[in-house]
């Protein structure tokens, strides 16, 4: 689980982004899950998923 990264927005998202070893939230996600999310990417409708992998893929993290 710790390689892995997911992405979410409300509180059925909140485990998996708990688990996950990346959890993203999306802009829009509701407060909670921004709160345990390892980072916050762009909304669903910002194309978001593709900015983190976008990101990610360019080694912007260590």
């Amino acid at each position: 689980m710790t390689s892995f990264m997911c992405f979410g927005d409300y509180g059925n998202d909140l485990d998996m982004i708990k688990e996950a070893g990346y959890g993203v939230a999306m802009a829009n996600a509701i407060d909670k899950v921004k709160d345990v999310a390892w980072d916050v990417t762009d909304t669903n409708n910002q194309d978001g998923v593709a900015t983190m992998i976008r990101r990610v893929l360019n080694k912007e993290f260590n």
